[in-house]
């Protein structure tokens, strides 16, 4: 244990016992108190922090990627669609139709013809739980379902 100058570390035993290093949130606050009361281990409270904010940041940045990526990835099925309507005047029976191979295993798009109706949706990248954009064909935007 470094030792805990933060009045936050006396009233959480959980954190004093060193658990707190395990939850950013708390780690955060608990080695500010330490850093600010105990000079000798600021350099080292310093280091831990700008490597936490590193992590953070690559974390925010690999989901920025993902999320832009799966939308482009559904981008180009929505235009392969529509190209194929405006061409043939009925919407495709599926994406292979419209002109795109199929499976897509990086960013997969779902598309579906029910009753002359066309559903296309793919995954939401930033959440754990289940959620799909779906694509409006009439109002031509995205929305998002949480399931």
């Amino acid at each position: 244990m470094y030792g805990c100058g933060a009045r936050f570390c006396a009233a959480v035993p959980w954190v004093r016992s060193g658990f707190g290093d395990a939850v950013p949130g708390f780690w955060f606050t608990n080695g500010v108190g330490i850093a600010w009361t105990n000079p000798p281990l600021r350099k080292l409270y310093k280091l831990k922090t700008g490597l936490w904010l590193l992590t953070a940041g690559v974390i925010l940045l690999a989901n920025l990627y993902y999320h832009h990526a799966a939308r482009s990835a559904a981008d180009t099925a929505v235009a392969a669609v529509l190209d194929y309507r405006r061409v043939n005047g009925v919407f495709p029976e599926s994406l292979p139709t419209a002109g795109l191979k199929e499976p897509q295993t990086d960013w997969p798009v779902f598309y579906s013809l029910q009753e002359s109706e066309p559903q296309l949706r793919y995954h939401a990248t930033y959440t754990i739980f289940p959620a799909y954009y779906y694509y409006d064909f009439g109002k031509r935007n995205w929305y998002v379902i949480h399931h």
